[in-house]
């Protein structure tokens, strides 16, 4: 019987860790000040003080990232002089940076 209830703990700790670290995939598109999609702009995800992701949006101002629903990011853009910055809960799965 206590074999039965360690393997319920067990199983139950392993789906909520499993829950809890569940990510989905982002489109972060970059704009400029004239709302054009920017290629090759430097794009960071931080979560807190820490850079969970970077590198540069593609030909059509994409840039692709996994993040978790549940935690509050910050994603910045820089290109040519210009920058921008989104924070918040991802809620679908594309956000929009737009810079000036």
């Amino acid at each position: 019987m206590k074999a039965k209830i360690v393997l319920l703990v067990i199983i139950a700790t392993a789906a909520l860790t499993l829950q809890a670290s569940a990510s989905d995939r982002f489109q972060i598109v970059v704009h400029d000040n004239n709302g054009n999609n920017v290629y090759n702009a430097f794009v960071e995800v931080w979560d807190g003080g820490n850079r969970v992701d970077s590198g540069y949006s593609d030909n059509s101002g994409a840039f692709y990232t996994w993040l978790e629903r549940s935690i509050r990011y910050r994603i910045t853009a820089n290109s040519n002089g210009q920058n921008g910055d989104w924070q918040g809960f991802p809620e679908n799965n594309e956000i929009h940076i737009y810079m000036n």
